[in-house]
C-alpha cells in the first residue's frame, strides 16, 4: 500500500489526472513481471506454511518480525536498484525471506481453521484468488487514474480503524471487532484496486521497481485472505454451536 503523499515522491503531476491513454506493450509487459513476482511469492509463503506445519514449528513472533524486517529492507532499497536488475541477489533474499516468513506466521491460523472444517482453507483462498483477479481486471480495464482517488479515501478509513481498534483494547466489543474485519475486508479489497493503477502510473513515472510493487500487492492478497479465513472459521463455529443446541 501506498499512502497519498507517495505520489510526490513518484513524480505524480496533478495535470495528469484527465490523461486515460490505455495501456501500451510495455506497460503490459511490466505488469506481467509485477504478478510473476507475485506468483513466486505465494508459492514462497505456501512453503513457509508446509515447513511450519511439517518440519518446525517456527512461525510466531519471532517469523513474524523477521518478515517485517525483510519487507523493510525490500522498500529501503528500492531507490538503489539497478534497473536491469531489479531481482538482485540480496533483494530475492528478502522477498523470500519476508514471504516464507509470513507463511510460517499464518501457519498456526491456517492450521487452526483445517481443524475446524477442513473446506475453510480451500474456500478462503479460491475466494481470494477471485477477489484478486476480479478487482485486478478491474483496474487494469478502467480508464487510467479512474480509482486513484480511492488513496486518501482507503488510507482514512485505514486510519480510523485502527483507532478503533486500540480503543476496542479496553472496551473489548464484538460490534467494533466485526467493523474492523468487515471493513478491513473492504479497504483491502479497495486496496487492490488502488495499488493496481499506481503500478501503472508509477511505470510511465519511470518508477519500474517491480518487486516492491509486487509486494504491496502481496500485502493487499494476504490481508484479504486472513480476514477472509477468519469471517469462515466464525461462521462455521456459530454453524456447529447451531447444531449442539438442536441436539
Amino acid at each position: 500500500m501506498e499512502a497519498i503523499s507517495a505520489f510526490q515522491q513518484n513524480g505524480f503531476r496533478p495535470e495528469t489526472l484527465l490523461n486515460f491513454t490505455p495501456l501500451d506493450k510495455p506497460a503490459q509487459q511490466h505488469i506481467s513481471k509485477v504478478y510473476a513476482v507475485l506468483a513466486a511469492g505465494v508459492v514462497s509463503t505456501a512453503v513457509g506454511v508446509w515447513f511450519h506445519t511439517n518440519v518446525m514449528a517456527l512461525g510466531g513472533l519471532v517469523s513474524g518480525l523477521v518478515s517485517i524486517g525483510c519487507f523493510i529492507a525490500i522498500l529501503t532499497s528500492k531507490s538503489h536498484y539497478d534497473a536491469k536488475n531489479v531481482m538482485s541477489s540480496h533483494r530475492l533474499a528478502y522477498f523470500v525471506g519476508f514471504t516464507f516468513c509470513k507463511g510460517m506466521s499464518i501457519a498456526g491460523l491456517i492450521h487452526m481453521a483445517g481443524r475446524i472444517d477442513p473446506s475453510i482453507v480451500p474456500t478462503a483462498i479460491c475466494g481470494t484468488l477471485a477477489i484478486f483477479a476480479c478487482f485486478s481486471a478491474a483496474a487494469l480495464c478502467a480508464k487510467r487514474r479512474q480509482f486513484i482517488f480511492l488513496g486518501g479515501v482507503l488510507g482514512s478509513f485505514v486510519f480510523y480503524l485502527s483507532m478503533a481498534s486500540i480503543a476496542n483494547i479496553f472496551f473489548r466489543s464484538r460490534f467494533v471487532m466485526d467493523v474492523n474485519l468487515y471493513g478491513g475486508l473492504m479497504i483491502f479489497m479497495g486496496y487492490v484496486i488502488y495499488d493496481t493503477q499506481m503500478i501503472v502510473e508509477q511505470y510511465y513515472a519511470g518508477k519500474k521497481d517491480f518487486l516492491v510493487q509486487a509486494c504491496e500487492l502481496y500485502v493487499d492478497m494476504i490481508a484479504i485472505f486472513i480476514r477472509l479465513l477468519i469471517i469462515l472459521m466464525r461462521n462455521a463455529e456459530k454453524k456447529e454451536d447451531r447444531k449442539k443446541r438442536r441436539s
